[in-house]
This record gives C-alpha cells, sequence and structure tokens, in this order.
C-alpha cells in the first residue's frame, strides 16, 4: 500500500468518482438522498490557495482510500490546524492496521506542513470514536444535524 499526497486534477476527481459513489451510500445517514459529487472548483480554487490536502492510499497503483483536509488559520487561536473534510478507505483494504497506518501517515504530513492541532469527524452510521481515541484524539466537540 502506497500513501501520498497528490495534488487535485481533474483526472484524480474523475478517478476517485467511483470510491465517492461507495462512500456516499456507506455513510450518507440522514443526507443519503443528496447525490455524491465532487466538489471540482472548490478543491480547485483550495489547492491553488495551498490549502488542501489531499491524501491518497493506492494499492497496486489503484486508487483505494483518500483523506481530504483544509489547512487553514484557527480564527481563535492564529495557529494553523487541519481541518477534516473527508475520509474513505474501500472495504477491501479495511483489514490489518492498513487504516491506520494510513491515519498515522496523514496525521505526520500535517504536523509537516506545520499543523499544530488537527480535528475529526465521523458519521453516526461508522462510528470510528474508538479509533480516534486509540489514537490520541479527544473528544472536543458533538456536530448536529437537522435536514431541512
Amino acid at each position: 500500500m502506497e500513501f501520498q499526497r497528490e495534488i487535485f486534477t481533474e483526472e484524480l476527481g474523475n478517478e476517485g468518482k467511483a470510491l465517492i459513489d461507495i462512500h456516499h451510500a456507506e455513510v450518507s445517514g440522514e443526507i443519503a438522498h443528496l447525490p455524491a459529487r465532487i466538489p471540482y472548483q472548490k478543491y480547485a480554487s483550495l489547492e491553488e490557495a495551498g490549502v488542501l490536502r489531499l491524501f491518497t492510499a493506492r494499492h497496486e497503483g489503484r486508487l483505494v482510500g483518500y483523506n481530504v483536509f483544509a489547512l487553514v488559520e484557527h480564527h481563535q487561536h492564529e495557529v494553523l490546524f487541519a481541518s477534516h473534510d473527508t475520509m474513505f478507505l474501500h472495504k477491501d483494504f479495511r483489514k490489518g492496521t492498513t487504516g491506520i497506518r494510513f491515519l498515522k501517515w496523514c496525521d505526520e504530513q500535517l504536523k509537516q506542513d506545520g499543523a499544530k492541532f488537527i480535528t475529526q469527524h465521523s458519521s453516526t452510521s461508522v462510528d470510528l470514536e474508538n479509533l480516534f481515541i486509540r489514537m490520541g484524539y479527544k473528544l472536543a466537540e458533538k456536530v448536529y444535524l437537522k435536514v431541512l
């Protein structure tokens, strides 16, 4: 398994479309009725601004996972932090320690990029709380969703 930071391009977005569809079906819960899409223009703008951090997991060159963050300055603490956007690892590659190795690798990359802390979230349909706690994360807040 190879982990790397990749620059967002339309080609990479198109390559990830099949994973996005699987990811959406697995974790969307209350918003499953909304279509899964890749925000091409937004990701391209964030990439151009130096904010986007797109990490990928590849098996024999094939994209099997991604973890996306925005590296931004915190408005209260005036330090860089990484705000989690989305992550997914195909179920065929969740065996053993692959997922944990990928997440730890991403954490280290974000630290090297200057992040002082990372915020993570996960869907209630795929609860990652125990995993995050084992990795040293602390529960900081809860997020509630209301469909309008």
